[in-house]
Order: structure tokens, then C-alpha cells, then sequence
């Protein structure tokens, strides 16, 4: 997991290095932070079941690069915490979204794109069975949203992320299908952050 994440940033850091004075002409940098409200919904034979919404954080860095005047590509590195206000459980997932934005005037903007998690840690304050090894080590996600620019550097936004993977790991989901239930997890959140471009 660790040579993946230095893979990311070396990826990251390889194309800023190339960039020529053109290209970086274009590119911005910068810091976002905010509060992230995390559920799961929960198939249980076909039946599914959306969490209560627990309160959360999310904090990280992006690179935007303009395409042209309203289009832009926004790779993201940030450390997300998911999970479910049920048993007060936590999944610390670094999540890397890849967005494509557009804007709608000078302002006004939307955002939309695949995001990949990988998953650092898991636990919970109520039960002390929860363990990384519950969950698989990636997730999946389709994220969108959009936000306002404050001033040309601060922006505040938000952004829903839609789980399409099921994050219960191969031992968790054999053993609920040995009782005789088919069931999948699946991660959803909605962030509020602010975001400041260098």
C-alpha cells in the first residue's frame, strides 16, 4: 500500500517537474479541508438499508489543470474518514480523486469523476471485533458536486460520493452467506470543504 502511494506522488511530481512555463502557466496547486458525513448502504438479500450519517473529516491536496477556459482535470490526495454512526465505526481510507470540472460562469462551478480508496485502518468505539481485515482494502467510488469561488484563491464546495464497490472483505462475506444471507456494504458521503489554491 505504501509503494502505491509513492507511486501516486511520484506520478504527481513527475508531471510537475515537465511542465513546461506554458503548462505551469496553467496548473494550480493546493490545500482543501472540511467536514465529511459518511453511511453505508446495506443490501441484505436484495433489501437495502441506508445508514444514519455520521460526522467526519476530510483533509488533502489537489493539482488542477485548465484544458481550456471551462474545463479543467483535478486530481485530488486526500485522507477521508468513512464509516457508519452505527457502532461508531471508522474506515481511514486515503482517497484519490481524479474529477473533471467545469465551469458554469465565472464563479459557478461542477465536478465529476472516479474515486479510489485505499484503506488505511478500521476501528470502532463500541466494538472491539471490527478489524481492518473486515473490509477490503480498496473502495470504489463515483463522486460529483460543485462550488463557488470566494475570492480567486479560496473556493468552498461540496461534493457527494456515490460507493459502487462492496467493501466488505472475501472472510466477512463468506461468512454472512454461511447463515444464509447475502449482504454488501458499500461507502456514501457527502463533504462541505474549502479549498485555497496557491
Amino acid at each position: 500500500m505504501g509503494n502505491y502511494i509513492q507511486k501516486i506522488l511520484g506520478l504527481i511530481l513527475i508531471v510537475t517537474l515537465l511542465s513546461t512555463s506554458q503548462i505551469q502557466a496553467q496548473t494550480t496547486f493546493g490545500l482543501k479541508g472540511g467536514v465529511n458525513y459518511p453511511s453505508w448502504k446495506i443490501s441484505l438479500n436484495g433489501l437495502d438499508v441506508n445508514t444514519s450519517k455520521s460526522t467526519k473529516y476530510v483533509v488533502g491536496g489537489f493539482l488542477n489543470y485548465e484544458l481550456n477556459e471551462s474545463v479543467s482535470i483535478q486530481p485530488e490526495i486526500l485522507y477521508q474518514v468513512m464509516g457508519t454512526m452505527a457502532d461508531s465505526i471508522d474506515l481511514n481510507y486515503i482517497s484519490i480523486p481524479l474529477l473533471f470540472k467545469f465551469a458554469l460562469t465565472d464563479i459557478l462551478y461542477v465536478e465529476a469523476g472516479p474515486q479510489f480508496g485505499l484503506l488505511l485502518g478500521a476501528s470502532s468505539k463500541s466494538d472491539t471485533a471490527v478489524k481492518k481485515s473486515n473490509f477490503k482494502t480498496t473502495d470504489i467510488q463515483f463522486v460529483f458536486g460543485g462550488g463557488i469561488k470566494l475570492t480567486e484563491k479560496v473556493h468552498a464546495g461540496f461534493r457527494y460520493g456515490y460507493g459502487l464497490s462492496n467493501i466488505m472483505s472475501s472472510t466477512s462475506t463468506n461468512a454472512f452467506q454461511g447463515t444464509g444471507l447475502n449482504s454488501t456494504i458499500k461507502n456514501n458521503s457527502l463533504s462541505v470543504v474549502l479549498s485555497y489554491a496557491f
